[in-house]
C-alpha cells in the first residue's frame, strides 16, 4: 500500500517539476481535498517528496465550493478582486503537513522514482508478436463480445424456461 500512496506522491511532484519548468509556475504551498486526502500518510509522504506544505482543508470537498465561486465570478454574481476576497465569509480551516526530509534525501528518492520509471518504458506494448496475423488478433478480439452476445441470449432464454 505504501508504494501506491509514494507512487501518487512521485507523480503529483513531478507535475510540479513540469509546471515549474514549462509555466514558470513556483509553488509555495499545496492545497489539497478529497477522500486520499484523508489519510495522513500520504499528506506527509506529499509534504516531503515536494519539498512545499501541504495543506488539507477540515471541509470535505472545497473542489465543489471553488467551481460554484468560479461560476458566480462568471456571472458577476461575485467579485473576486483582493480587497473583497476578506468579507467573503469564507473561511476554510487546514491541516499543515510541513516537509520533513532534507534536500538530498528529497533529491535521492525523486532520482530513483526516474530511474524506476525509465526502466518501465515499453513494458506495455501494443505491437502484435510475428506469430499473431491479424485474422487472428480480429477474432481473439471479438471473443468478449461473442461471449456477452451468446450469454445474454442463454439468460433470456432460461427466463422464458423458467417462468
Amino acid at each position: 500500500i505504501r508504494a501506491t500512496l509514494e507512487s501518487s506522491c512521485y507523480q503529483v511532484s513531478d507535475i510540479i517539476e513540469a509546471m515549474k519548468k514549462d509555466a514558470d509556475i513556483h509553488l509555495s504551498k499545496l492545497h489539497v481535498d478529497g477522500k486520499m486526502a484523508k489519510n495522513n500518510l500520504l499528506m506527509q509522504l506529499q509534504a516531503d517528496i515536494s519539498g512545499i506544505p501541504i495543506l488539507r482543508s477540515t471541509s470535505e470537498d472545497t473542489t465543489s465550493l471553488g467551481c460554484a465561486i468560479a461560476a458566480a465570478y462568471a456571472i458577476d454574481l461575485v467579485d473576486l478582486r483582493p480587497e473583497n476576497r476578506v468579507n467573503a465569509g469564507l473561511k476554510i480551516h487546514h491541516d499543515t503537513f510541513l516537509p520533513t526530509a532534507t534536500i538530498d534525501d528529497r533529491r535521492g528518492r525523486i532520482k530513483k522514482w526516474k530511474m524506476a520509471v525509465e526502466r518501465s518504458y515499453g513494458w506495455a506494448s501494443t505491437i502484435k508478436s510475428s506469430s499473431m496475423t491479424n485474422e487472428r488478433y480480429t477474432q481473439l478480439a471479438s471473443i468478449p463480445l461473442t461471449t456477452f452476445i451468446i450469454s445474454s441470449f442463454l439468460m433470456l432464454a432460461a427466463s422464458e424456461i423458467f417462468k
